[in-house]
């Protein structure tokens, strides 16, 4: 099955709508004195702001996301490796001893 960029779901590959910023450059454009110039302006870069502001909220938010997900995943690793070694507590001796020797043969 070939890999289709349009079927991806990843919301971070996709872009991004900006609403804060699309308002602000609708408010601009619809006003047509030279006098509201250095206002428009202003108002585009605190709109700017703002959104740069709500994307920083929002990596933080992935980033934290990010971070439980990968302990729980460490965590569920850990608890499964405990679960096959105490049903198989032999071979897991015998893998460990293996894994030692071959280590200390590169060594």
């Amino acid at each position: 099955m070939a890999y289709d960029p349009d079927q991806n779901n990843d919301k971070l590959t996709r872009p991004v709508a900006a609403p804060k910023v699309d308002e602000a450059l609708a408010a601009i454009e619809s006003r047509s004195s030279d006098d509201d110039a250095k206002v428009s302006a202003q108002e585009e870069l605190d709109a700017l702001r703002a959104e740069v502001a709500r994307m920083k909220d929002s990596a933080i938010e992935v980033a934290s996301a990010s971070k439980r997900l990968a302990r729980s995943g460490t965590v569920a690793l850990r608890d499964d490796l405990e679960v096959r070694i105490k049903a198989r507590p032999l071979a897991a001796v015998a893998i460990a001893a293996a894994v030692g020797y071959v280590w200390g043969l590169t060594r």
